[in-house]
């Protein structure tokens, strides 16, 4: 959830409580320079409304993710999203400069070395 810094004890209590194992990861993941709150991963209707579905940097991220869990490769160095992508709502999404593409494939390299070991795969796994 945006902003969240720490998961509520009894929110963690009843996500364990449906495992036989405790969760390998501390949560929420901490991605050094992988993180930038002036980057909304979320539409927004006003300053202070957020809608539920992602902005162009939430899909760009997901996407960044979702290529380097699926191949293996780095996400560094990804081209940019296309910002005309499909139909839109809420505020317009701010322009993603460089040092956002960077924050966010960092977030996703990181966020998937972390996961990665955790789930099985080899500490190389991401080239």
């Amino acid at each position: 959830v945006r902003g969240t810094k720490a998961i509520p004890e009894a929110c963690m209590a009843t996500i364990d409580a449906q495992y036989d194992q405790p969760c390998p990861l501390s949560l929420p993941l901490q991605v050094p320079g992988g993180m930038d709150e002036a980057i909304e991963l979320y539409i927004k209707w006003s300053d202070t409304v957020h809608d539920k579905h992602q902005s162009l940097a939430g899909c760009y991220l997901n996407a960044l993710v979702l290529y380097t869990t699926i191949f293996g490769r780095s996400p560094m160095g990804a081209a940019p999203p296309n910002a005309s992508w499909g139909p839109r709502w809420g505020m317009p999404d701010a322009p993603l400069t460089d040092a956002n593409l960077l924050t966010l494939q960092m977030a996703a390299l990181g966020t998937v070395r972390q996961c990665g070991v955790a789930c099985g795969q080899a500490a190389d796994f991401v080239v």
